[in-house]
């Protein structure tokens, strides 16, 4: 069954290191057989309060490689 990874970046206060981080997670998201679904862009909250910032999701073939891959 297919597990994801959900993040939403709400702030920024490192951006040589974030872009550092950036050019080096997709090979390790690959690594654990996973994929981007979402980054960023546009959004409609259609319940609650909370809007995100700027949301990411990965998905994974199944929670054991999402799991190992938040762990490396």
């Amino acid at each position: 069954m297919k597990a994801y990874s959900i993040f939403d970046v709400h702030a920024i206060h490192d951006e040589q290191g974030m872009s550092s981080y950036r050019q080096a997670v997709v090979a390790t998201v690959e690594r654990f057989g996973g994929r981007y679904v979402a980054i960023g862009g546009p959004l409609e909250l259609i319940e609650g309060n909370e809007r995100p910032t700027f949301p990411v999701i990965v998905e994974f073939p199944d929670m054991t490689a999402a799991r190992n891959w938040y762990d490396s």
